[in-house]
């Protein structure tokens, strides 16, 4: 197996699934796979993945999860990420470390409106926040929606998405 695609409910907020299915599929070949609304966290041959295709909600997959899953992928040289706005994760989910995924060199990133201000920091900043890429050469950015600072009730500040954004250099 070279290559995967799985495609889940993308109406299923926060309803993240572990499929134990994918915990014990050995494929050592895998190279290129693309992750609709699901990540299989402990499918063992995502270390050997060099071509990641990704989209999620917020909330729909565990940030702290997602990116500690990400660093783990060493092989990873193009990781195409989507993030749609939608329910809002859990603060105390939010990665607490910086992830590096060194082997990264080219990033290609789609936001639709997920930056939206949630307690002191906003999802998006949670998520490029926590994630650094030193190796990087190309980077593509698509943002589709507004992205300002904005201020809540209480007065917290959520950074422009160029600030959220500026994070994985």
């Amino acid at each position: 197996l070279e290559s995967l695609h799985i495609e889940a409910n993308s109406s299923l907020l926060g309803a993240f699934t572990a499929y134990e299915e994918f915990e014990g599929w050995n494929a050592p070949s895998l190279r290129f796979a693309t992750f609709e609304h699901y990540f299989p966290l402990r499918l063992p041959a995502l270390a050997n993945v060099t071509h990641l295709n990704l989209s999620h909600r917020l909330a729909q997959i565990p940030i702290d999860e997602l990116v500690k899953d990400l660093s783990r992928m060493t092989s990873l040289d193009e990781l195409n990420l989507t993030v749609y706005g939608g329910a809002f994760p859990n603060p105390n989910a939010y990665p607490k470390e910086r992830s590096y995924l060194p082997s990264v060199k080219t990033l290609k990133l789609y936001v639709h409106d997920a930056g939206k201000p949630f307690g002191l920091m906003s999802p998006t900043r949670a998520l490029f926040s926590s994630l650094f890429f030193p190796a990087l050469r190309n980077l593509d950015i698509t943002l589709h929606g507004q992205f300002r600072k904005k201020y809540d009730a209480l007065g917290f500040q959520d950074l422009s998405m160029a600030e959220n954004i500026a994070f994985i250099f």
